[in-house]
């Protein structure tokens, strides 16, 4: 159902207009004694949503937009911003976007204030996808159903723009959940003449400003189309990278199976470190290289641990042999080397024993008198003199020349 206003209609009229096409599913069934006025075409949407709906009141189709030619008199905004509205109107809802000022556009006609803004590829609205064909490589949709709505915003349950008739093409900037969201060539939209000065003769430097506009617009599509075509890449590349680390992990799988002799990983840790150059940016991807790279180290390790094992040594060349060196003992000097005890006689008195772990070595004496033997008890001694076995004695004598305390008593 469209409630664009008509040019010349009055805005009482536009506004008797706007409230009819509004409450048109609502409004009772006529009386028999009341004349039916045919109902406007409903946009194929509404049709779908609504299958038994009530007379509508009658609503009149506006005029389409101006056609934009060379000659069309063109404005510059002086506001700071200019909205965008869908009717010309003070409640009028606007488009989504606005004018910012020194902008240049072409104009149409004037009414209750408001001056008709053509725009180089029209206002951005939403049709539903489904009354549309998928986008072309040229960034359009065309409509694929007799009757469908042009929409302001993505909700089916406001008042149309437009109806648009089937073959008719919009430029797709976006899209919104069930919605493209799309500039309409075809639909004009309106800004205050406060917010704008008219020129009906624009010199050649508002024209080139012009051009640039309508540059701008379409750079719109064609972004979305370039950032398509990046997001198609990129998903290409990250199936690439997804490939290409399960064929890496294959590889390796294949190397484990076979003896640590025979197996070779310096490929397998190349294409490693290479892919994992590449997937530094995705959350996924990389800590799977990462464990992958670590799992190939660990088995490169076990890999050269094993050959060095198994290696045959190699007899070093041109190194003369060096006889070993033999370091005297110290203790040789002594004849006996052990801790000094004293131990009581059965019968008659005791005796100096040296002793070193549990057994008796020898009966000690000092003959000379040079040592008081009882300074040295409990003390390791080292022991110089001349030993004697008497008879009848188990142990032989050692008279004691030179004592020497290897360590303390404890």
């Amino acid at each position: 159902m469209c409630l664009h206003p008509v040019l010349g209609r009055a805005i009482p009229v536009l506004s008797v207009v706007f409230a009819g096409a509004l409450l048109a599913q609502d409004a009772p069934q006529s009386s028999p004694s009341t004349p039916l006025t045919p109902a406007p075409a409903v946009p194929a949407e509404q049709q779908a949503s609504t299958p038994s709906a009530p007379a509508a009141t009658p609503v009149v189709t506006p005029a389409p937009a101006a056609a934009v030619t060379q000659g069309s008199p063109m404005a510059s905004v002086i506001a700071a911003s200019a909205s965008l509205r869908v009717w010309p109107t003070a409640n009028s809802p606007v488009y989504e976007g606005s004018l910012s000022k020194d902008a240049v556009v072409r104009v149409g006609r004037s009414d209750a204030g408001f001056r008709e803004v053509l725009l180089p590829i029209g206002p951005i609205g939403y049709v539903h996808k489904n009354f549309a064909n998928e986008p072309t490589a040229e960034g359009k949709v065309a409509i694929k159903s007799k009757s469908v709505a042009f929409r302001y915003r993505p909700k089916s349950g406001e008042a149309p723009v437009s109806t648009l008739v089937e073959g008719a093409e919009l430029w797709v900037v976006g899209e919104q959940d069930d919605w493209w969201k799309v500039r309409n060539a075809g639909s004009s939209c309106w800004v205050l003449e406060t917010e704008i000065q008219v020129f009906d003769n624009p010199p050649e430097t508002m024209t080139l400003a012009h051009a640039e506009f309508e540059k701008t617009q379409k750079g719109e599509v064609g972004a979305r189309i370039e950032s398509i075509a990046k997001a198609a890449e990129a998903l290409k590349i990250r199936a690439e990278r997804r490939e290409k680390l399960a064929a890496i992990q294959m590889d390796f799988s294949k190397e484990l199976k076979k003896s640590p002799r025979e197996q070779k990983f310096e490929g397998i840790a190349a294409a490693t470190d290479e892919l994992l150059a590449q997937v530094q940016g995705d959350a996924e991807l990389k800590p799977m290289a990462e464990e992958l790279k670590r799992r190939v180290g660990a088995q490169q390790w076990v890999v050269e641990a094993t050959a060095a094992r198994d290696a045959q040594p190699k007899p070093v060349e041109g190194v003369r042999d060096v006889p070993p060196v033999i370091v005297p003992d110290a203790l040789d000097r002594f004849q006996a080397v052990g801790f000094l005890r004293w131990t009581k006689g059965f019968t008659g008195p005791g005796r100096y024993i040296v002793e070193k772990g549990g057994k008796q070595l020898f009966e000690v004496t000092c003959q000379s008198g040079r040592y008081d033997l009882s300074l040295f008890v409990d003390c390791e001694v080292g022991l110089i003199g001349a030993s004697r076995r008497p008879n009848f004695e188990s142990l032989r004598v050692l008279d004691v020349e030179k004592v020497e305390v290897l360590a303390p008593r404890q």
